[in-house]
């Protein structure tokens, strides 16, 4: 469990990578929610006497929350620099319905590489593409079924779910190695 903990804690301050609008959305929603709970908290304790608290907080979930920007970003093929929008009055609030509503891009992008080795449950290694099936002990349905739980579990959009299945079909049918 102490695994998945910090693993946890490690992609939350990470930029590279993917991740799609709903985890996105409940990314800044439960941090979000956070914030102001500590803000409930430390003023009804300790009043004003309270706000270097305050700013501390703000300041880490503000970090977490511009990585989790840059990711989204990422999944649009855009750069992550287009986040510094975020900090600019009026625009943010545009750039912030683009991160929410927009539609990730279809298939791979030039991000793509970094979300497969980082889109996966806590703790449970990537998904091992291109590994013989004698030293995995998997078949092509254990593989779709692992791309299913992923997509049930919000980590891959469904672009990316019909893209792992491409790249899975494609390997059993262009090579003798199976997933």
């Amino acid at each position: 469990m102490k695994q998945n903990t910090n693993d946890f804690w490690k992609q939350m301050f990470e930029y590279r990578g993917r991740i799609g609008r709903l985890r996105y959305f409940l990314t800044a929603l439960g941090f979000s929610a956070f914030y102001g709970l500590c803000v409930g908290v430390v003023q009804a304790i300790a009043g004003h006497a309270g706000s270097p608290i305050v700013a501390v907080a703000f300041i880490a979930i503000a970090v977490v929350l511009t990585f989790a920007a840059i990711k989204r970003a990422h999944d649009f093929d855009a750069s992550g620099w287009w986040t510094v929008l975020l900090w600019v009055p009026v625009i943010n609030f545009v750039w912030g319905l683009v991160l929410l509503f927009r539609k990730g891009t279809t298939g791979p992008n030039r991000f793509d590489e970094a979300w497969i080795t980082d889109a996966r449950p806590l703790g449970e290694p990537a998904l091992p593409v291109d590994v013989p099936a004698a030293d995995t002990g998997s078949t092509l349905e254990a593989g779709l079924a692992k791309l299913k739980k992923l997509h049930d579990d919000g980590l891959l959009s469904a672009e990316a779910y019909a893209a792992g299945q491409a790249r899975l079909i494609r390997s059993v049918t262009e090579s003798p190695r199976s997933f």
